[in-house]
């Protein structure tokens, strides 16, 4: 885990020390198209135009225009509509 700016991150890094992903559960990163941890989902979508996308067996994902990702854990495939209130988890990129 690194501490950048007051927001924590945690990164994964390739064999050669490239890193491969950025994930944050700090609730005070704001990206700029506006969305955090804890913002619905549903409204991270509406707000970007980006439609959420399922990634089997991890989460639900909306991607947004800065490259920046919020997602949701899920146990299974679910109707968009029963987790559009849910709270964003986590922000990441990669």
């Amino acid at each position: 885990q690194y501490l950048v700016d007051d927001h924590l991150f945690l990164l994964a890094k390739a064999l050669v020390g490239t890193v491969k992903f950025v994930k944050t559960k700090d609730t005070t990163l704001i990206t700029p198209e506006g969305v955090y941890v804890g913002m619905p989902i549903g409204k991270a979508s509406e707000l970007t135009g980006s439609k959420m996308l399922y990634e089997p067996g991890w989460a639900y994902v909306v991607q947004l225009p800065s490259g920046w990702n919020a997602g949701i854990m899920v146990g299974g495939k679910m109707r968009e509509s029963l987790i559009a209130d849910q709270g964003i988890r986590f922000l990441f990129r990669r």
